[in-house]
């Protein structure tokens, strides 16, 4: 069994989950730092993201595993739309240079289990999507 803990103070965050399918095949397939990097970086993204907008807060999060592919969507809302350009995030942060390692990281991670990450943002909500394919080691 594989527990995954993510420790962050939110406050007036909502967190609406939804999963369809067996995940725990999952923990024989996909690595746990790969699990981890994974979850922890979709989430942690969607949090910040939250923590610096006002109103309404919910962070959506899909898990589906149909045959040998497990999809994990995380949408969150944002005052702006994002800037996506080749499937990267035009940062607003200073010292842009030490920023986007965890979409980096996710995207080695997708693409390590021949999947992909894909970002989008679309009527006032961001949603990143990573796709794995599982096959047994």
């Amino acid at each position: 069994e594989t527990t995954i803990a993510l420790s962050r103070e939110v406050e007036n965050i909502t967190c609406i989950k939804e999963a369809s399918g067996n995940l725990d095949q999952m923990g024989d397939i996909i690595e746990n730092v790969d699990l981890v990097i994974l979850l922890s970086n979709i989430l942690d993204n969607a949090i910040e993201a939250c923590e610096k907008m006002t109103g309404k807060k919910q962070i959506s999060v899909e898990s589906i595993l149909q045959k040998q592919m497990w999809i994990i969507s995380v949408k969150n809302p944002v005052d702006k739309e994002v800037k996506i350009r080749k499937n990267r995030i035009m940062t607003t942060k200073r010292n842009k240079e030490l920023h986007g390692y965890g979409l980096q990281n996710m995207e080695k991670v997708t693409q390590k289990y021949d999947g992909n990450l894909k970002l989008s943002c679309k009527e006032g909500f961001f949603t990143a999507r990573a796709m794995v394919v599982l096959r047994k080691k």
